[in-house]
């Protein structure tokens, strides 16, 4: 079914604001002809108001056979369907089988001289966006007549925007549903009634063009039918305006070249622009494709979801609105024209990885590409450590330099408009510098750094007399202060490059009576069940106490230069972006100190005594000068 309509159609008397001549009362008329070779059939409506209610009735239904004219007695069927004579403005609305093409109508009034006859062409009803309305006149006793009429079942909210020479002015228009209104120009001009943005049409301006819309915007869908006139009284002069579709001056889709991931999807945006120069988006309006669904599959609304590496091209197709369409006999309000729009794809991967490294020995990070993009740029390269950062302006596709600390490596890679941003752990390992225990050194009594024992051994002194050991741990020199890493992802962190020239010694001697198996002090360690230890005993555990594997003060020796390495210490020395190396040698030495300190307090820690074995099981009291005679 086609649907048209002649919207403001004068009957009766004239409105007095459009200043024609006393009495002038006006009679609507209605010609048509079916130009087609075939029979339609044609059911006309009127559509009035009644104060502020919108009246719809059904006119008597005919049919016209191929190629016949006819006109309608409109007066007799409005006066039939209970119109009344006098009701000031009608549309008339035309349901037909026919073809947009096929049925030619005529209507419009004539007042009762005959002097004045008012054309209103009969146009297409239906959506549409924006209409351009044309030129406005109000000079020389001119005035510009706009009617509309709602055709829709849904009241809507219109905008006119009146151009003048140096301004604008908005003009309201509240529809019920099948509700009709109009306005004239020129009582517009003579209201002087502000708009919402505060504007009036100055007094004198002669003319002007027009727009009517949404009241939401050009771009969005109103369903009138709209009639444009401007006449003359004075000089029984019209002439009508058909309003003009809102238009596309241009469309395309944006990006203009992209790339996206498998498994991942990517958005292209279907942009028209309007004749106003206004952009919109019309992807859900778009038929989408892609010229190969085994690389990126359309999955609608310009998104596309890659499937296997390679290239394609995504299309997006639509009809839109055409420019200077006039909406009479086009079937539908506004014509419509083909747009086809096209964009080169490609799907493609991209990761990141780093060269493990020990520290102070170069890393490389390294951007690797998959699916043969073309022109990828890379950019935002970036380390964190989690509490520091290393920015850096570099666009190659690698990142290299001196490793001392591990964190995280970032890089932003781009194809075409799409970017992926890719990270990659890079791990630092240590170096070997581990300091470790010296072995165990049996020397003679009083061997400089130790104590010369009494002999025998005395009640009291180094460890009853029987034993006593010495440890030593230093470094002679640090070859080297700590030094700033100058490029690549620790660019400004400090570290030591050489090792520290490390030593450490552990000494222990043993009482030479307890030795001497035949000394008097051996001897009269009785052992049995005297209450004394034996004297084998007394010298195995000594020795034990002294240098045993366990609970001894070398193993002692052995945890605290485990915990307080002063090689692993130095080796993993950091320093972060910005450090003063005068601080950081002195603070390493304060540190290195300490660490001395701290081994030499862990040797110092006293295991079970010599008269006990490596559990703590007491083996009986040592026998000192007077000896008890063993029994």
């Amino acid at each position: 079914m086609y649907l048209a309509s002649s919207v403001g159609i004068m009957v009766g008397a004239a409105d007095p604001m459009m200043m024609f001549p006393e009495g002038t009362k006006f009679v609507p008329y209605a010609a048509m002809r079916n130009v087609s070779a075939k029979e339609v059939l044609v059911a006309p409506s009127a559509h009035y108001m009644n104060g502020n209610t919108p009246v719809t009735v059904r006119l008597r239904p005919f049919r016209m056979r191929a190629n016949e004219a006819a006109q309608l007695d409109l007066p007799a069927e409005l006066a039939a369907a209970g119109v009344p004579s006098n009701i000031g403005m009608l549309t008339l609305a035309f349901s037909s089988t026919a073809a947009a093409t096929d049925l030619l109508l005529a209507t419009g009034s004539v007042d009762q001289t005959g002097s004045y006859v008012f054309e209103v062409e009969c146009k297409g009803s239906g959506p549409s966006e924006g209409k351009i309305l044309g030129n406005w006149n109000v000079a020389d006793g001119n005035d510009t007549m706009v009617s509309v009429w709602n055709s829709s079942d849904s009241d809507q909210d219109l905008t006119a925007v009146l151009f003048y020479s140096g301004g604008q002015y908005k003009y309201p228009v509240h529809l019920a549903k099948n509700a009709s209104t109009m306005f004239n120009v020129s009582e517009i001009i003579m209201m002087q009634m502000p708009d919402a943005d505060g504007n009036v049409i100055p007094v004198g301006t002669p003319h002007g063009s027009a727009v009517l819309s949404s009241a939401t915007g050009q771009s969005d869908p109103l369903n009138v039918g709209v009639s444009v006139g401007t006449f003359n009284a004075q000089t029984a002069t019209c002439g009508t305006k058909c309003p003009t579709c809102l238009g596309y001056a241009d469309y395309w889709l944006d990006p203009n070249g992209f790339g996206l991931t498998v498994q991942n999807s990517a958005q292209v945006n279907a942009i028209a622009q309007l004749q106003n120069g206004s952009q919109i988006d019309k992807n859900t309006s778009i038929s989408w494709s892609s010229t190969d669904s085994g690389v990126a599959s359309s999955s609608g609304g310009g998104m596309f979801l890659g499937v296997s590496l390679g290239s394609f091209i995504g299309n997006g197709s639509i009809n839109l609105i055409s420019i200077n369409q006039d909406c009479p006999y086009n079937g539908a309000p506004c014509g419509t024209d083909p747009y086809y729009g096209s964009t080169p794809g490609s799907v493609w991967d991209a990761s990141l990885s780093c060269s493990t490294a020990v520290r102070g020995t170069s890393t490389t990070c390294t951007v690797t590409l998959t699916g043969n993009p073309s022109g990828a740029t890379y950019s935002n390269w970036s380390f964190t450590d989690g509490s520091n950062t290393v920015n850096s302006g570099s666009t190659a596709s690698t990142w290299s330099g001196v490793a001392v600390r591990a964190g995280t490596v970032s890089v932003r890679i781009t194809v075409g408009s799409l970017f992926k941003d890719r990270s990659a752990t890079l791990t630092v390992n240590p170096r070997n510098w581990h300091l470790n225990p010296d072995t165990t050194h049996p020397v003679p009594n009083g061997t400089s750094p130790l104590p010369l024992l009494d002999v025998p051994p005395k009640s009291t002194g180094h460890d009853s007399g029987a034993g006593f050991f010495n440890e030593t741990t230093g470094h002679s020199a640090i070859a080297s202060g700590v030094t700033a890493v100058s490029a690549g992802p620790n660019q400004g962190f400090g570290y030591y490059p050489t090792i520290p020239t490390f030593a450490t010694t552990y000494l222990y001697e043993i009482n030479p009576d307890l030795v001497d198996t035949g000394s008097a002090f051996y001897l009269h360690q009785c052992g049995g069940s005297s209450g004394f230890i034996s004297g084998s005993d007394l010298l195995t555990q000594t020795q034990r106490h002294e240098a045993g594997a366990a609970a001894s003060h070398y193993n002692n020796y052995q945890g605290g230069l485990l915990t307080d390495n002063p090689g692993d210490y130095i080796e993993s020395l950091t320093a972060s972006p910005g450090f003063n190396p005068a601080t950081i040698d002195n603070q390493t030495l304060q540190d290195l100190n300490g660490l001395y300190t701290g081994i030499g307090v862990a040797s110092s820690v006293e295991p079970f005594a010599v008269n006990e074995t490596s559990i703590g099981t007491f083996l009986g009291n040592i026998n000192y000068e007077p000896y008890t005679t063993c029994p």
